[in-house]
């Protein structure tokens, strides 16, 4: 799976997510890496920077940073399965026709599942923390100044399903939210919100 902002933009079996990725953003993490870059020239890389974890994303959260970017993408998009087999958070996965050209939907398919219980499935966490204030802004609080207190969302409607015998990994950017879902995961952390459920039992 791939995390970005604190989501799970693309998810599917290794082969299709390294082979036939459908997230802009899978794209961009892999055309970064070492091996794709001419010797001796300049490593490539996603321009831009990551959104704000201390403020509220409109849209798609990749927008700013994204080639494919349309008007369509201010709206959230769902993360929806892709004709090449696995999940993917995008208006226009590149397994689809471009915007404005074709029917969209035609990049994705109706996802169907088994019914045997997943080793474990992860539904719609969420996770938030509080910024520490420095020592300055504490004792201005005190004296009864009026201080914005932030608060990051680490984690934000994260899903994922893991079934019996399958090896999944986590990629993104630091402080994308891959460390805190895995506490969640593990019992070490407790989320703000969803349920984590191990062999169909609650964690």
């Amino acid at each position: 799976a791939v995390m970005y902002a604190g989501r799970i933009v693309e998810q599917g079996p290794v082969d299709q997510v390294l082979g036939r990725p459908q997230h802009p953003y899978t794209r961009g993490l892999l055309d970064s890496a070492p091996s794709r870059s001419p010797k001796g020239q300049r490593m490539r890389e996603i321009g831009g920077t990551p959104p704000s974890p201390t403020r509220p994303i409109q849209g798609c959260a990749f927008l700013p940073r994204c080639p494919r970017a349309e008007q369509l993408c201010r709206n959230a998009p769902a993360l929806r399965r892709t004709v090449a087999g696995g999940e993917a958070r995008c208006h226009f996965p590149l397994g689809a026709p471009a915007a404005g050209r074709h029917d969209v939907a035609t990049g994705f398919q109706v996802s169907a599942r088994g019914s045997t219980p997943p080793a474990l499935e992860l539904s719609n966490l969420s996770k938030t923390f509080s910024v520490k204030l420095d020592p300055l802004l504490r004792l201005m609080r005190l004296l009864g100044a009026r201080v914005r207190h932030d608060v990051v969302r680490a984690v934000d409607d994260v899903s994922l399903t893991i079934q019996r015998g399958e090896v999944v990994g986590l990629v993104g950017e630091s402080g994308c939210g891959k460390s805190t879902v895995a506490r969640m995961a593990a019992g070490i952390l407790r989320p703000d919100a969803g349920a984590v459920s191990v062999h169909g039992s609650d964690g």
